[in-house]
């Protein structure tokens, strides 16, 4: 029956990812009402996104575990389990208590996180949350050893992925590797280059995870100056528009897009998003952009 839950979540999850790509003609021509495709839960201050709307995440006090669990249950309920993606900080006890929450919801659980202060009791935590992938952004050997070494010991089937600037060497990824991570990602910011060279340019190893076309729209963003994210988009639609980003301050699809939603809003408020995010001339490449 699992199989069965987590098939029918991921077939879910693609169509609805499809459907919010139409436009709104399309979806009501079809009767498609729609939904998120992924639901992203921001638990703390933890700037993911790097953008100056996403910082506003810590605005307020800290929302309760029995608050975040109405929330998920508030989009589920009407659209459908989705696969959810949990942002928070390692110290943050609220991580290990809503990925288990998410978990027990039999959808499939992503914990993105830091490497500054994950120790050996976050690292047990995050991997009893029950979670199928952990990534760790800015990783060190030390914090993915500590996963590792709680994977381990649990014998939890979960992947570990390190994510890493643009200028890391070969031998710093190859660290990463034999501390326990099963995959490295280059990754690049909203906007701007970071100043090369860029050792892991054209590497082909088994550890690497890095998207195709990532180092050309290097080049590209590098080129171009001012505040837009990313590289002129050359074709299709932006996928973000698919999926829905809570926070303490609300919710929204896009933190560069007008039309954020306060904590009552639901699927059909975030339309104005959507319709700015449809037209959009930009192709951004951060992770939580895909």
């Amino acid at each position: 029956m699992q199989l069965i839950s987590r098939l029918v979540v991921q077939a879910r999850s693609s169509a609805h990812a499809r459907a919010a790509r139409l436009p709104a003609w399309a979806r009501r021509g079809l009767r498609l009402g729609g939904g998120p495709a992924r639901l992203d839960l921001r638990l703390d201050d933890l700037d993911g996104a790097g953008t100056p709307e996403s910082r506003r995440a810590g605005e307020g006090a800290p929302r309760p575990l029995g608050e975040w669990q109405s929330r998920v249950l508030d989009w589920f309920i009407p659209h459908g389990p989705v696969p959810v993606t949990v942002i928070s900080r390692p110290e943050n006890p609220l991580l290990m208590e809503v990925t288990r929450f998410c978990h027990r919801l039999d959808v499939p659980v992503t914990v993105r996180t830091v490497a500054e202060g994950l120790g050996k009791r976050q690292a047990e935590d995050i991997i009893d949350g029950g979670a199928r992938r952990v990534v760790v952004v800015g990783a060190t050997p030390a914090a993915m050893a500590e996963l590792a070494h709680a994977r381990s010991s649990r014998r939890a089937k979960v992947d570990l992925e390190a994510e890493v600037l643009p200028n890391t060497t070969l031998d710093e990824a190859r660290g990463l590797v034999n501390a326990g991570a099963d995959g490295v990602r280059v990754v690049l910011g909203w906007r701007g280059a970071l100043p090369g060279p860029y050792p892991l340019r054209g590497v082909v190893a088994s550890f690497s995870r890095t998207p195709p076309g990532t180092w050309a729209a290097l080049d590209a963003m590098g080129a171009v100056s001012g505040d837009e994210p990313g590289t002129a988009r050359t074709g299709g639609r932006c996928p973000v528009g698919s999926r829905v980003v809570l926070d303490a301050s609300g919710a929204c699809s896009c933190p560069w897009k007008l039309g954020r939603v306060d904590r009552a809003g639901g699927w059909a408020a975030l339309d104005l998003q959507r319709q700015e995010i449809a037209s959009c001339t930009r192709e951004c490449w951060h992770p939580e952009a895909t």
